[in-house]
């Protein structure tokens, strides 16, 4: 049974990262109630530690343009652990410390278009 969540929730490392991270979009709604679970939990881990300290690589762009994905993802798992789905809301409305800077952890605007330059972003990356 184990197995089977960690395959259902595992991304398919030979495609690109940016078709990596739509699909996980694409998807998330499709999942076991066991693997949105772990979904959520594992979003709210990656998340707040991207919260905390950020990688000194990451730009500004980057950072933000994740936790705009991660919302997009977790847009899709709703429904399914009120606790954690809260959690997750503080994370989205909170901010971050980047290069001295406190930020919005999701810039002010058009999140679909965030998230496309965050894919494009993305397909550079890889």
């Amino acid at each position: 049974m184990v197995a089977s969540i960690v395959a259902e929730v595992s991304d398919d490392k030979t495609l690109p990262k940016a078709e990596r991270k739509r699909l996980q979009v694409a998807n998330a709604s499709h999942k076991s109630h066991e693997a949105k679970l772990v979904k959520l939990a594992d979003k709210l881990d990656n998340l707040r530690d991207l919260q905390r300290c950020p990688p000194e690589k990451w730009s500004q762009q980057q950072v933000q343009g994740y936790f705009v994905w991660a919302k997009a993802v977790v847009k899709g798992l709703r429904g399914t652990c009120q606790t954690l789905e809260d959690q997750l809301d503080e994370v989205f409305a909170g901010t971050l410390q980047l290069g001295g800077h406190t930020l919005p952890c999701i810039p002010a605007g058009n999140e679909s278009l965030l998230l496309a330059q965050y894919y494009e972003l993305m397909s550079k990356v890889d």
